[in-house]
């Protein structure tokens, strides 16, 4: 059935080279000189990359939704008690290091263990995450032997060109533009995309938003603070006040042309070329009051904190995990700017990659679910003691509820803590109507 919105929007594309609207290779390049920009990125492909792959079946759809929503977001010890217990009726785990090589699940054991000859699984999610970043989205390329994916590629978004086919099917091919060029059929091709508003006749939209692109302005500011702080580090940039220390006592000018050459020589090898005219021979001997530093160096610190705090923002990570900015935080708020980071700016891509990998790769070749195992991040740990302490008030718990909310052995004689301390099955939330 032809599509009227598909023929409106990609009627221009019909085998043509769909052009990309922001200078990619740019990008790319600058997150290889950019310490700002490496940072945030670093940040969040690094935490991605250590979520660990999971694969299961799907016992009971209810139970399976709950254990979906709590797993990586379980902020206390009932919704970790809940997360378990929906995992325990909802899924059951299909463990990596129980596939064998005569296992049907081996070849997609393989794909999530060491998915190409060059990458681990974590590398493979570490570029997905940084090309998707660079260039607005990334790009799963499959080989398949006997009909079956055997290998995952994350190409090179930033020097992909995608070849337009009709409206109906608007790609027609991915095309690598390297030292060589090659073309990938889209079918053996999974697509993570942004949102984009370009919609033009270059079919600019396809590719996505670059959060390079976002976020390129202000890394230029914050590279013209860092080349004024570099001049003023150089130059010694700071405010004096200049007057004849002694009007009578003239220096008696040389007319030795060779030493004055000297003097200019050492003025331009001690300050940069383009510094010069910030010196002068004077014949006089002169004295300097310090004014104080100039108020320049107060605004370029004030600046780059702001674009730090704007670019941190648009990868939705706190400022102060990325930036290590702790001097006026707590172990508490730490600890939650961690979490936060993860929540908002790590697992949303995660849950999109997951999406990919699961219902385009995973699902249609072994019928098992795969989704990223979040809970395994220190970030996310339960402070016991903060919980205990919360606790201790309650007066309608007894001692024991209290210990075996906590998995602690029963008491059975002095009431003390060294008396159990073995763990113990934990009481049983019913879940649903079981």
């Amino acid at each position: 059935m032809e599509s009227n919105y598909n023929k409106i929007i990609y009627d221009y594309v019909k085998n043509v080279s769909l052009q990309h609207s922001a200078p990619l290779h740019k990008y790319a390049d600058l997150y290889q000189v950019n310490s700002i920009l490496f940072a945030l990125m670093n940040y969040k492909a690094e935490k991605a990359s250590q979520a660990k792959p999971m694969l299961y079946k799907v016992k009971d759809q209810e139970a399976a939704k709950d254990f979906q929503k709590f797993n990586g977001f379980a902020k206390d010890t009932y919704e970790t008690k809940l997360l378990k217990k929906a995992k325990e009726k909802g899924v059951e785990e299909i463990y990596l290091d129980d596939i064998t090589v005569t296992s049907p699940y081996y070849r997609t054991k393989r794909l999530l263990t060491k998915p190409n000859e060059m990458q681990s699984f974590g590398e493979f999610i570490y570029s997905l995450s940084a090309f998707y970043d660079i260039s607005g989205f990334n790009l799963i390329n499959t080989q398949k032997v006997d009909g079956q994916v055997a290998a995952l590629y994350s190409l090179p978004t930033h020097q992909i060109t995608i070849e337009g086919g009709s409206p109906q099917d608007p790609v027609k091919a991915y095309q690598y533009d390297g030292l060589f060029t090659q073309k990938f059929d889209p079918k053996d091709c999974h697509a993570l995309r942004s949102f984009s508003t370009n919609y033009n006749k270059m079919g600019s939209h396809l590719y996505g938003t670059s959060k390079v692109q976002v976020c390129y302005a202000d890394l230029q500011t914050y590279i013209a603070a860092l080349e004024r702080e570099h001049s003023a580090f150089k130059t010694g940039d700071s405010a004096h006040l200049l007057f004849p220390k002694n009007a009578d006592a003239q220096i008696e000018a040389s007319n030795d042309n060779t030493l004055l050459q000297k003097m200019r020589d050492g003025i331009r090898s001690a300050l940069w070329k383009k510094d010069e005219h910030r010196a002068a021979l004077v014949a006089q001997e002169l004295g300097h009051i310090n004014l104080a530093n100039p108020i320049g160096e107060s605004i370029t610190l004030e600046v780059k904190k702001d674009i730090r705090e704007i670019l941190a923002a648009v990868f939705m990570l706190p400022p102060e995990v990325v930036f290590n900015e702790s001097s006026s935080s707590t172990y508490n708020n730490g600890k939650e700017n961690g979490r936060r980071a993860l929540h908002l700016g790590v697992f949303p891509f995660l849950n999109k990659q997951e999406e990919i990998l699961s219902e385009e790769i995973i699902r249609p070749q072994t019928g098992l679910k795969f989704c990223f195992d979040k809970t395994i991040y220190d970030e996310l740990a339960l402070d016991k003691v903060e919980e205990m302490a919360k606790m201790k008030d309650i007066d309608f718990l007894t001692r024991r509820e209290k210990r075996q909310w906590f998995d602690y052995g029963d008491v059975s004689e002095g009431d003390s803590f060294e008396d159990a301390i073995e763990p113990v099955t934990p009481l049983n939330f019913d879940y649903g109507n079981s």
